[in-house]
């Protein structure tokens, strides 16, 4: 063999070497670029989760609220005072005759 002939195989050999290299270099830059993208979505997670809590709440007391200020609510709690001032009426004409 020919040192000639030599040359271009030791060509590929160092083509392909560098080229190991710089598939080795692209995979630790996308591990890298996803390791940052997986914190992001981390951080994503939790202000959703955050958000959504917050907006259960908004929607349980205004829930509640809505059963609070309901016209049947509002009805019976009006009867239920007329009933107590009438009986505190009692009461007073009642002390009163003593």
């Amino acid at each position: 063999m020919n040192v000639a002939d030599l040359i271009p195989v030791a060509g590929l050999i160092a083509s392909v070497i560098g080229a190991g290299f710089v598939a080795r270099h692209q995979i630790k830059k996308l591990e890298i670029d996803s390791n940052k993208l997986e914190m992001r979505l981390d951080a994503q997670d939790v202000r959703l989760d955050k958000l959504t809590t917050a907006s259960e709440m908004q929607d349980q007391r205004m829930s509640i609220l809505s059963s609070i200020l309901s016209p049947s609510e509002l009805d019976r709690r009006s009867r239920e005072l007329e009933a107590i001032r009438k009986d505190i009426e009692w009461i007073r004409r009642k002390v009163d005759q003593l």
